[in-house]
């Protein structure tokens, strides 16, 4: 077992402060690196999920009339046929704003204090010399 020398004071909100800082190093690390792939992976993540869906839409079937120029809209009245305006999605392209990546980051602090300080309860209930002997 370590000696804890009797001339340092250590307080439980001491030590829960000293690891919800360690905690939050870490976060901050993450949350930097984050910035760098997120762009990749939801840009990724989307194209996937953008291929699945055209994959899976089957091609609409229209039943022109017999001297192919026009159709029948839902008055009953025959409307030109004219594909020439129509735009075809071929892909999407995800942005990750950095004003977004701050709103994530703020409420990412926030989970890891919140987080921690309910991990810690049961270090708030011991003794600090018991809390720290038993780090080892």
């Amino acid at each position: 077992m370590r000696q804890i020398p009797h001339n340092i004071r250590y307080t439980k909100g001491k030590i829960v402060f000293q690891y919800i800082v360690e905690v939050l190093v870490i976060a901050v690390v993450a949350f930097g690196l984050s910035y760098f792939t997120s762009s990749l992976i939801s840009q990724g993540v989307s194209d996937l999920i953008f291929n699945q869906v055209a994959e899976s839409q089957p091609i609409p079937e229209i039943e022109l009339p017999d001297d192919g120029s026009e159709y029948l809209d839902i008055t009953g009245k025959y409307i030109p046929y004219d594909t020439s305006n129509m735009e075809m999605v071929e892909s999407v392209e995800v942005k990750v704003i950095p004003n977004h990546l701050l709103y994530i980051y703020v409420f990412g602090v926030f989970l890891v204090v919140l987080s921690v300080s309910a991990a810690s309860i049961t270090v708030i209930q011991m003794k600090p010399k018991k809390i720290l002997s038993q780090m080892d």
